[in-house]
């Protein structure tokens, strides 16, 4: 790219995506850096007006709800079809930490098995399904008998 000005030709998905990179990259750079005593402050303001009254808390999702409806135009991620939303999402997502990735999956794994009515069980689930089936079983009158003798049945 020769002209700075060609980035402005690229596909949406590729602009969005410099962008999340050069955020990263300021993120990355500025990750150590100590905060300010005014921002010390603030935070610990927010957290006394948090443990004087926690039911003010507002969850994340009714956050962001109050901030699209409060601005004209959506982000972009949200002015383009599912598909490519989805594209962006999982293009975003190999810069995620392990365990958010496999946060995705999981969720990905439950959609599609409620959608199909299937499930397919991960690598962990069978190895302990595996593990559960070798293990020696209790009769199920113990099991019964068990509950009976606390009050359940």
């Amino acid at each position: 790219m020769k002209d700075p000005r060609d980035i402005f030709k690229l596909p949406l998905a590729e602009r969005i995506q410099l962008v999340q990179d050069l955020w990263d990259s300021i993120a990355d750079e500025t990750a150590d850096r100590p905060l300010t005593e005014e921002q010390q402050k603030e935070i610990a303001r927010r957290i006394a007006e948090h443990d004087a009254d926690p039911a003010s808390a507002l969850a994340w999702s009714e956050v962001r709800e109050r901030l699209w409806s409060s601005v004209a135009e959506p982000p972009a991620d949200y002015r383009v079809d599912t598909k490519t939303r989805i594209e962006m999402v999982l293009e975003r997502s190999h810069s995620w930490p392990a365990e958010d990735q496999q946060e995705l999956i999981e969720a990905a794994r439950d959609i599609e098995a409620r959608r199909t009515g299937v499930y397919v069980l991960s690598d962990e689930e069978n190895a302990a399904i595996d593990k559960a089936l070798k293990s020696p079983l209790i009769p199920e009158e113990e099991v019964l008998a068990f509950w009976k003798a606390r009050g359940i049945s």
